[in-house]
This record gives structure tokens, C-alpha cells and sequence, in this order.
């Protein structure tokens, strides 16, 4: 391996700055002779109420790392979570789950999906959710092991984690296996054109480094000195542009799900925490404002968030997270909203991307080609999962009826055509859900396809039907034989 790179400053906070520093550290001193790695940490921004919700996958970070999961749970006041239940999106429609799961079983390589369109069109009651073993784990807080059985259930969770206390046992970590930790604000950034060669800090301490991550959040302090605009705004996709933050009571029992609730002019999200409940309110400040919505809150969901912390959030992602030797990472190179527990996200497409890509030299263009490209492949198909959850809602407020009338990106408008159509999920490379987890939200949206798969008719309905009855046996057994959450 070429000697280019020994020296790599992460200039952030937060998640995004202990976990960046802590994967580079672990996973670089693996590979080479050890790498010094330095961090300027800025002044955090987390608040006693702020949770992360964070999907299955983001438990391989705690694997890549080494982390103790059971310590890191118990210091974070984390609770596992199936899925998460949508209430209010479509008041005509019952609530529905968006589980980490497969849906029923396949059947003569045709998806189960198609088989119960049939069987609802012959007049079956029972909800597409029902056949899902994990939509039952959420329901019944039961911890359900592996079934060892792909062709039935891929059963996944993931976790709430209590912010500051999750940031702190990470950061804690990182410096036992060797990070350097500086404290200050940054004057000057040295550069020439798009290479950056030292930051100058307010104590005076000067930092050279061969490489340089971004890892400030929306501020992108280091790569927005690189380039002017560079960042692709969403705002007009997703109009809210408030969050309020805020806690209450632990619940009990407490779920195994997050709870997403729609009102007038936004939505919130109930998270339950082994010593509290964590809120994140989201809405429109051109629709209503704070005492609007916390009187909403406490008349339609319960909660009161008066003394919640407000800040502005807005949506997006640079056109080019890599310029020069500066790599931007998490929320620094794409702002996605927390509705489907994808806030921190952007920050495990960017570790799988690095511990890929890193450079072998100081000769990088191919790796920050296909960087860049990956990032926006990945973050633009889960914008648009995002996107299917005001689009399809079908409230008649004034925000809701504005989220309705949106143009929608072509692919994602592809997407929907052809689901509409024959009941198929279009899944394109790159993509994070499946599909079943498409399936699960247009139906629980309430998006009807015209036809199933004349394939479905090769199976007679009595056959179906004890297949059906057979699914629904098994989740029960596997519910009952389970211990609670």
C-alpha cells in the first residue's frame, strides 16, 4: 500500500464526527501501519431530549468496530424496535406497520404480495401486515430469534439510542483505540484551489493533514470552502422545515415500535427509551407555528412538547460530497428527515462507502468518482421512499393537499406507475429497502394495483387458502414461544 496517506484530520461533532473517527481508526490500523487520526471536535449540538433512531443495518457499524452492542445498549437507554406504525397519513384507512420483514412466504417464485391481491379481490378481510412475523413481533413486544427459515422471515431490528449518552460511550471508545482529540474553532482553512493542506485553530495549534473529512453537519464547514453551491436543496419536496424536540414519561409497556402520527401541518414520532419517551415533532412554519402545534400535540396525540427545543431543519445533499482531498460524511454530505429512521443513514452509506473506497495513494480521482456517484444514488432512492409517505397521504388540510400536488422525481413516479399497474415493486440499484418494504408502504398508503399476476392462478384457492392458514399458524407459534422485549 502506498505511503500518500498517514495523517487524516475529521473536522465535527457529534454521532457523525465520534463514529467517522472511530471506524477510521479501527478499521485502517487493521489494514497498514497505524494512521494518525485526529478529530477537532465543535460544540455539540445535542440536547438532553434528542434520540437517534436508527435502522437494523447500522448494528454492522457496532460489528465492524468491535463495540460491545450489550454495553452500548444498556449505556444508551436503548430499546429494540420492529418497525413503526403509521397513524393519520390516510384517516379513511387503518393504521399499518412498516416492519423489517418479509410478507408471507413466495410461492412458485411468485411474491406473496400477488397471491393475497387475489385473495382479497375473493373477498379475504385480513390486512397484508397480518402474514408479516415482524409486524407481530412489533404488535406483541416480542423478542423473536432467528427463525432459520429465509423463505418465511428475515425478522431485523433496530434500535432508539438515547443521543448523548450513545455519542459519549462512542467517543469514549474511539480515544481508547488511539483518536487525538482537539478542542477550538477554526480560523483559517489552508488551502490551494481544492486541496486543503492545514487548519489554523483560535488556540493558535496549527493541524497538517494528507486527508480531511467533513464531518460538521449541515454546515459542511470544510467542504463548503472548496466550492460554491453545492447543495441540492429538497425543500420543495419535503415542507417542513421546523423540529421540536422534546421528552416524556417512559411507557408501559413500552412498544417495540415507533409510533408516526400525522396532524395538520406535519408529523410526530414517539420513541420509546428505556427511561423516557423521546419526540420528534415535524412541521410546516408556513402552515401553523410552535404554540399551534404543541396545542395539537397535546389534543391529538397526548404529549405536551411546550417545553421542547425548536430548531430548523432542512433536506438535501451536495452535488459532490468529495472534492479534492476533503470528503464530507453523514449529515454533512446529505440532510434527510427522521420519518423512516433515516436521519443517521446518510452516515452508514458513507462508512460502507469509505471502508470501500478509501485511497491506496494520493492519486484518488477513480475512488472519488465512484463516491460520489454511490452517495447520490443511495441517499436519492431513500429521499424518494421518504417522498411515498406525502405523496400518497390523503389528509385534506392545506399542507397536506400541497405534499399531494408535488411533481414527483421521474424514477419514484415510474415506481408508483408500475405498482399501480401489476402490483411490482421496481427496486434499482443502489437501494437500502426492498421489496418488501416498498410493498408495505404503498399498501398501508392505500395504493391499489389494477392486476395481480395471472401466475397466481396456477394455485387453486383451496390450495391458497391452506397456505395462508399455514403462515398465520406459524407467526402465532413463533409470537407465543417468544419471550416480551
Amino acid at each position: 500500500m502506498n505511503d500518500g496517506i498517514k495523517k487524516i484530520v475529521i473536522v465535527g461533532r457529534d454521532l457523525d464526527a465520534w463514529i467517522t473517527a472511530f471506524f477510521l481508526k479501527s478499521v485502517l490500523d487493521k489494514s497498514r501501519d497505524s494512521y494518525e487520526v485526529t478529530l477537532v471536535e465543535l460544540g455539540t449540538l445535542l440536547t438532553e431530549h434528542d434520540i437517534f433512531a436508527v435502522l437494523p443495518s447500522y448494528k454492522m457499524l457496532h460489528k465492524t468496530l468491535g463495540a460491545n452492542e450489550d454495553k452500548l445498549r444498556q449505556t444508551a437507554k436503548a430499546r429494540p424496535f420492529f418497525g413503526q406504525r403509521f397513524t393519520g397519513w390516510n384517516p379513511e384507512l387503518p393504521e399499518f406497520f412498516h416492519a423489517y420483514d418479509r410478507l408471507g412466504i413466495n410461492f412458485n417464485g411468485v411474491d406473496f404480495f400477488q397471491y393475497w391481491m387475489k385473495a382479497v379481490s375473493n373477498g379475504l378481510k385480513l390486512p397484508l401486515e397480518d402474514f408479516s412475523l415482524g409486524v407481530a413481533a412489533a404488535k406483541h413486544g416480542r423478542f423473536v430469534a432467528s427463525t432459520g427459515q429465509a423463505d418465511f422471515s428475515h425478522l431485523a431490528y433496530g434500535y432508539h439510542l438515547s443521543a448523548i449518552e450513545y455519542v459519549n460511550a462512542i467517543a469514549r471508545a474511539a480515544m481508547e483505540v488511539g483518536v487525538k482529540r482537539e478542542n477550538g474553532n477554526i480560523i483559517t482553512i489552508n488551502r490551494n484551489n481544492d486541496v486543503i493542506h492545514s487548519l489554523s485553530l483560535d488556540d493558535g495549534m496549527v493541524l497538517k493533514a494528507d486527508f480531511f473529512i467533513d464531518a460538521s453537519g449541515a454546515d459542511a464547514l470544510l467542504i463548503n470552502s472548496l466550492t460554491d453551491n453545492n447543495f441540492e436543496s429538497w425543500e420543495h419536496w419535503f415542507l417542513c422545515d421546523r423540529i421540536i424536540t422534546a421528552s416524556s414519561a417512559p411507557l408501559s409497556p413500552a412498544p417495540a415500535f415507533s409510533q408516526v402520527t400525522a396532524f395538520s401541518s406535519g408529523w410526530c414520532g414517539l420513541y420509546p427509551l428505556n427511561n423516557r419517551t423521546a419526540i420528534q415533532t415535524l412541521y410546516s412554519s408556513r402552515h401553523t407555528d410552535f404554540s399551534g402545534v404543541v396545542a395539537e400535540m397535546k389534543m391529538r396525540v397526548g404529549v405536551d412538547i411546550s417545553q421542547g427545543v425548536e430548531r430548523p431543519i432542512k433536506c438535501g445533499m451536495l452535488s459532490r460530497p468529495w472534492i479534492g482531498n476533503c470528503l464530507a460524511v453523514g449529515t454533512a454530505a446529505a440532510s434527510m428527515e427522521p420519518l423512516d429512521a433515516l436521519q443517521e443513514h446518510s452516515l452508514v452509506i458513507s462508512m460502507v462507502m469509505l471502508k470501500q473506497l478509501f485511497p491506496n495513494s494520493n492519486e484518488y480521482q477513480n475512488e472519488r468518482d465512484v463516491y460520489n456517484k454511490k452517495m447520490h444514488s443511495f441517499i436519492e432512492n431513500l429521499r424518494d421512499f421518504q417522498i411515498v409517505h406525502y405523496a400518497l397521504n390523503s389528509r385534506d388540510e392545506l399542507f397536506w393537499t400541497a405534499c399531494k400536488n408535488l411533481k414527483l422525481p421521474h424514477i419514484l413516479k415510474e415506481k408508483i406507475d408500475i405498482f399501480k399497474c401489476c402490483g411490482y415493486a421496481s427496486v434499482r440499484e443502489d437501494e437500502t429497502f426492498q421489496e418488501e418494504n416498498w410493498i408495505s408502504v404503498f399498501n398501508g398508503h392505500g395504493l391499489a394495483p389494477e392486476f395481480y399476476s395471472p401466475l397466481v392462478d396456477n394455485m387453486s384457492d383451496d390450495e391458497m387458502i391452506q397456505n395462508f392458514q399455514k403462515i398465520l399458524r406459524m407467526i402465532k407459534e413463533r409470537i407465543n414461544s417468544s419471550p416480551l422485549v
